[in-house]
């Protein structure tokens, strides 16, 4: 079902609404916020949120493919399997707090000054992904990849679980903590007792 293509929604709230399995193209939302509505498998094709809030909702397996995110917060979100490769990158701004991220792809694209704050990062995907002064901040990254990625004063303190090489990405005034940094010396083949 196509949810049309109207431009303009700006101001509402959407509470509990369930939007899985549908079509919402060329849709513009400014200033709205979605809490507990299920996006699962639905088909966001070239949306723009602008300013807009997600709490509580589950975005999982939605297809995001020409949507745009400026200034946009994910709060206590289930994201997964979700390729923001594909989103547009103009005026990408987005932030994720207490989220489950999994399986998502964020390569290509660049999204400096991001949160993910309390995250759950897992099997997530950032090659050449420009992280610039981005947080993970108490965030887990289980087997999370980072590949060719700017990593320039990023913020992993007190994240945990995450191993990445060095040397492949730009790591310059990244900020880590003990004991979770010596993941980042795995690449180097070397004995530590």
């Amino acid at each position: 079902m196509d949810m049309g293509k109207d431009m303009g929604i700006e101001r509402e709230d959407f509470a509990e609404i369930d939007y899985s399995n549908r079509l919402l193209t060329s849709k513009e939302y400014s200033d709205c916020n979605f809490s507990n509505c299920n996006f699962s498998n639905a088909k966001l094709t070239h949306c723009k949120f602008i300013d807009c809030n997600f709490k509580n909702c589950n975005l999982s397996n939605a297809k995001i493919d020409g949507c745009n995110f400026q200034g946009v917060s994910f709060l206590g979100c289930k994201l997964l399997g979700l390729d923001f490769s594909r989103i547009s990158h103009f005026l990408l701004s987005m932030n994720f707090e207490e989220c489950m991220v999994k399986n998502c792809n964020f390569s290509g694209i660049k999204m400096p000054k991001t949160l993910f704050l309390r995250c759950k990062v897992i099997e997530t995907y950032f090659t050449d992904t420009d992280l610039t002064n981005s947080n993970f901040s108490e965030s887990d990254l289980s087997k999370t990849e980072f590949h060719n990625s700017n990593l320039y004063n990023v913020d992993f303190r007190s994240a945990i679980n995450y191993s990445f090489d060095p040397r492949t990405n730009k790591v310059k005034e990244a900020k880590f903590s003990t004991p979770d940094v010596i993941g980042l010396l795995r690449y180097f083949e070397i004995d530590i007792e």
